[in-house]
């Protein structure tokens, strides 16, 4: 069987007009925008969005030797600081959206269900403008459920109060499917802990955004402090989601966090996604420390964000980034996700590369892939319909693998 990860298929071209539609409607609203034909003019987008575009992106993107500092506060109290905010929210939201719906779409896809209590108790640190909480509102609306209560609540913690009141009337504007109540919490996230306050209440849904990126705390710090914020914080069955962008450093660091949490030998630490287990990293074994590990997803753009790329010389039709998915369970990773079980008789593997297809004088594929043994090189024989279907992400059930970790020959896969 192969699953790839990918946005699901109403995340589409439809959906992308939709989006831009709902986008326009609330920035005119919140008086974000003079009219919906801003969004369609190229002398709006150029001047009063692209210089903002062009300076978050070489912050977010910046080169490797300027990564292990955390990204600076960038928000500002500046003039410009009100479209600095109308920039992210235009050009960042929606594809940071599209990277929160690809994982919890993956987690429906393996079966994944809700097993967290009957009322939703969610907390979402840095959530900048809601973004981690639309996102799994819209996937629990349109096809990607994996059934979480309708009632509960969501406590979003940002440190700049302006983005908190964005993301709090954008959550509960009627564009949304949005089941649930808001609390927002101004506050600087310290990521050694402790990160909530001792008296704060258990959270069944916990999300995090990029903050591992924005902090310059040592790696075994950060892990400690989460496990003792999970250990008094989180339910039992609770789910943890964190999303990092895929630059090397920072995907490294997140999997550097992994490898923390595992040390830490918590018995209800679960790691689900994208790992499948607790093998040790393969990317974290590279000597060199030029390994790294991210996913890849395709998306539509709305229209106005198709013409911000052009204008930006960039491309987000396909959106990069690392991701990490923890439950709180004694349970079985099979049991948790059931797409993952039936037959024994081989292994389970992830493709963690491109992947490189057969030609004439080379009848396999090509790709590195991440299993219990740790990272392999594989080829595998398989038809043309079935390497369609091959991709970064796809994982391969019910494996035979033969070779070692230089050469290694997937002879049967169910599928």
């Amino acid at each position: 069987m192969v699953y790839l990860m990918e946005s699901p298929a109403w995340l589409d071209k439809t959906y992308a007009a939709l989006l831009e539609e709902k986008i326009a409607r609330f920035m005119t609203e919140a008086k974000m925008i003079s009219s919906p034909r801003d969004l369609a003019s190229s002398r709006f987008l150029s001047r009063s969005v692209l210089p903002h575009v062009e300076r978050l992106t070489g912050s977010f993107n910046r080169k490797e030797s300027s990564q292990d500092g955390g990204i600076k506060p960038y928000w500002g109290t500046g003039s410009n600081s009100a479209n600095l905010r109308m920039s992210y929210f235009l050009y960042y939201m929606p594809s940071n959206m599209a990277r929160m719906t690809g994982v919890w779409h993956e987690l429906w896809r393996l079966g994944y269900k809700w097993r967290g209590g009957e009322e939703l108790r969610a907390v979402d640190f840095g959530s900048g403008p809601a973004t981690a909480a639309i996102a799994i509102a819209t996937a629990e609306a349109n096809g990607s459920s994996i059934d979480l209560p309708r009632d509960g609540s969501w406590a979003l913690i940002e440190r700049d109060g302006k983005m908190l009141d964005i993301g709090s009337a954008w959550a509960t504007t009627d564009a949304h499917s949005f089941p649930w109540t808001i609390k927002t919490f101004r506050r600087e996230i310290n990521a050694t802990g402790p990160l909530l306050p001792r008296g704060a209440p258990k959270f069944n849904l916990w999300t995090m955004c990029y903050m591992l990126d924005e902090s310059d705390a040592p790696v075994r710090d950060i892990a400690r402090a989460l496990a003792d914020a999970w250990e008094r914080h989180l339910d039992d069955e609770g789910l943890c989601v964190i999303v990092e962008p895929a630059l090397k450093l920072q995907s490294r660091k997140l999997l550097s966090l992994r490898a923390e949490l595992l040390k830490l030998e918590k018995p209800w630490l679960k790691v689900l996604l994208p790992c499948l287990g607790h093998q040790d990293c393969g990317a974290l074994a590279d000597r060199d420390g030029e390994d790294w590990c991210h996913e890849e997803i395709s998306w539509w753009r709305p229209p106005y964000m198709a013409k911000l790329d052009t204008l930006a010389g960039l491309d987000h039709k396909s959106l990069p980034f690392s991701y990490l998915v923890i439950a709180k369970s004694a349970r079985t990773l099979t049991d948790i996700l059931p797409e993952l079980g039936g037959d024994s008789s081989g292994e389970t593997i992830r493709l963690v590369s491109p992947v490189h297809f057969p030609t004439s004088n080379n009848p396999d594929a090509e790709f590195f892939s991440c299993s219990a043994r740790g990272k392999l090189r594989c080829r595998l024989k398989c038809d043309r319909e079935t390497c369609r279907e091959l991709g970064r992400g796809a994982i391969i059930k019910n494996a035979l693998l033969r070779g070692d970790a230089n050469c290694t020959r997937v002879e049967t896969g169910d599928g």
